[in-house]
């Protein structure tokens, strides 16, 4: 008897580590760069050179299971492979019928003394002040 509970229990602590592993897993940011566009020459902030990614940054579970989005986030940073120390805002690109990586691929970024503008081919625009990923942030 004692040993049929103690199977049990060991049975339904090893189903609950899997189950918490597997959502650790499966709900991790990729944090890969879909694309990258890097500061323009003529503008200058502090001397260092930025860039501005959109990144995959997890899974959008509001439809699950019938729909499970990647979301995406946009980043403002230092000029490197990966993303650093910078400035990140969450961003929608789902607002047409195209293939949401097409649409970041189209987005044009205006790069302006006072910060950076990301403008998609649905109209949307985001500002990103220069003070938020200057000066080490």
């Amino acid at each position: 008897m004692v040993a049929r509970i103690l199977i049990t229990l060991g049975i339904g602590m090893g189903l609950f580590l899997w189950t918490m592993m597997s959502l650790f897993v499966c709900t991790r940011p990729s944090l890969d760069i879909v694309e990258r566009w890097e500061q323009d020459p003529a503008v200058s902030y502090d001397g260092a050179q930025y860039m501005l990614a959109v990144y995959e940054d997890g899974l959008d579970w509001r439809g699950f299971p019938f729909d499970l989005r990647t979301t995406h986030a946009v980043y403002v940073g230092r000029q490197t492979q990966r993303l650093e120390y910078g400035h990140s805002v969450r961003f929608s690109f789902e607002h047409s019928l195209d293939l949401v990586e097409d649409q970041i691929r189209r987005s044009q970024v205006d790069w302006q003394r006072d910060g950076v503008w990301l403008r998609t081919p649905s109209g949307h625009r985001l500002f990103v002040p220069a003070e938020m990923f200057t000066g080490g942030r």
